[in-house]
């Protein structure tokens, strides 16, 4: 039946390990359901109905898997439900917008309940800061040389995903100490 096989595609989405990656997928996976991203508003399809219950399951995915990111610094919290933002109110317009009310007000209320946590837990956390060297360098001699903490190499190298770890670029993301 095709709602099993929409409910296969959400649970192997959620079996991927890394929250940004599965965030990226389920956001690319609701923009091949009638979301447009470049409006930000959900377009009718012929296909309305099975389109509509994807898409709104996938999102339902979305929001429980942002509430569980561990985020490091407070830029990523912001950029990440302004993502998640823009997609569930264009749902919940088009909900509204279809005499689909109870449906809106279910992702109305996610949407509060996820602004309210993610406002919460990021308010502690680091800005993100861009830093230029005037060569490239291992991400250790980074670490050290701002955090005066080679073990945070890591931590540089998951942020900037350079193409070689040992030389990253010149220009380097790291969170505001």
């Amino acid at each position: 039946m095709f709602t099993d096989n929409i409910e296969d595609i959400a649970t192997s989405l959620q079996t991927i390990p890394n929250n940004q990656k599965k965030i990226n997928a389920l956001m690319d996976l609701i923009g091949s359901f009638g979301y447009d991203n470049i409006t930000g508003t959900v377009q009718a399809t012929r296909q309305d109905i099975v389109f509509s219950y994807f898409r709104r399951s996938i999102l339902l995915t979305l929001i429980d898997c942002v509430s569980n990111v561990i985020f490091t610094s407070s830029d990523d919290a912001i950029s990440t439900i302004k993502q998640v933002a823009r997609i569930t109110n264009a749902e919940i317009i088009y909900s509204f917008d279809n005499s689909d009310d109870d449906i809106g007000y279910v992702f109305t209320r996610c949407l509060s309940q996820l602004t309210a946590y993610i406002s919460k837990v990021s308010a502690d956390l680091p800005n993100v800061v861009t830093e230029t060297f005037g060569t490239s360098l291992p991400a250790c001699v980074i670490a050290y040389q701002y955090y005066q903490d080679a073990t945070r190499d890591s931590e540089i190298i998951s942020r900037n995903n350079p193409i070689m770890p040992a030389a990253l670029s010149t220009t380097v993301e790291l969170l505001q100490y």
